[in-house]
């Protein structure tokens, strides 16, 4: 059954965007395999280690899928329609690990193939569409999510032995009973007092703007995302 009850409030449909490491292709397993933890989070705590090991040609062509990988499209199909991925390309290796995914996909996709396949390491710039419309991202990073959710999409924190919870949360997204957070324009460049994430680049050009003197950009671009508190006094 397709939902689409948020096309009352939008003149657009929400599109549906599915990551792949950690929701599709068992990425973290391997790295945790190759380290010889149990934990994939204790090798993930190390970015270096993770670089060291996913650049290898064919690291990720050859990922295992995960065991609920083929469900969650087929069911995302289901009730929407249609879907697409957004994953972010390894960074030292931008050029061969989105041409491994594409690989990953045809491999393992081809009765179910995204609409569009989109490798990008900002991923909340597709939070929302042009009319305002909020597009939903099924992700298990909760970073990814918290920025998307601070764009005013609708975030579905992913985990795939709890593949049933997120299929619920997507067919509430879908009836419009989940309500995005709203997000003003206006304030979101200029970083304002309330709690939120930002992007690294934000907080560069917003340090910039009260800093005209401000060079020292490694610092703060060497995180990905910034958390901004609203502490009390």
């Amino acid at each position: 059954m397709k939902l689409f009850e948020l096309e009352n409030s939008y003149q657009a449909r929400p599109v549906v965007y599915v990551d792949m490491d950690g929701v599709l292709a068992d990425m973290w397993g391997e790295v945790a395999r190759h380290h010889g933890v149990k934990n994939w989070r204790r090798a993930r705590k190390t970015h270096k280690r993770i670089e060291q090991v996913a650049k290898n040609p064919g690291f990720f062509r050859k990922l295992p899928p995960l065991p609920n990988a083929a469900k969650l499209i087929r069911s995302v199909r289901k009730a929407v329609g249609e879907y697409s991925i957004l994953s972010s390309p390894l960074q030292s290796r931008v050029d061969q690990s989105s041409e491994e995914k594409t690989d990953w996909l045809q491999h393992h996709l081809r009765k179910n193939a995204p609409t569009a396949i989109i490798y990008d390491h900002n991923k909340e710039k597709y939070a929302r569409q042009s009319d305002g419309t909020p597009n939903i991202l099924i992700d298990d990073y909760e970073t990814n999510i918290e920025l998307w959710r601070a764009r005013g999409g609708i975030g579905i924190l992913y985990k795939d032995s709890e593949i049933d919870s997120a299929l619920v949360e997507l067919q509430r997204a879908l009836a419009g009973q989940t309500e995005p957070r709203a997000v003003d324009n206006a304030v979101l460049p200029s970083i304002g007092p309330s709690q939120g994430y930002f992007t690294s680049r934000e907080v560069l050009n917003y340090v910039k703007g009260i800093h005209k003197e401000y060079h020292l950009e490694e610092p703060i671009l060497k995180h990905k995302t910034w958390q901004l508190l609203q502490r009390s006094e």
